[in-house]
């Protein structure tokens, strides 16, 4: 099963996954990504960079406008 990593940032940072987590296909990680937004975004807007073990770009998921 493939690693993805999840690089959250927001308005002043970027916190980049160095760790990773194994997710059965991209569709598993666009779900743990959009809970990850839903999650922090009750606080502040972020965006999520899914990456592959490649350091690839797949997707991003972000907050809504406020």
């Amino acid at each position: 099963m493939p690693r993805f990593y999840f690089h959250i940032s927001n308005d002043e940072q970027l916190m980049q996954d160095r760790e990773g987590i194994v997710l059965g296909d991209l569709n598993a990680a666009a779900a743990y990504a959009r809970r990850i937004v839903r999650e922090i975004s009750e606080t502040e807007r972020v965006a999520v960079l899914v990456t592959d073990g490649r350091h690839r770009a797949l997707m991003q998921v972000s907050s809504p406008d406020p």
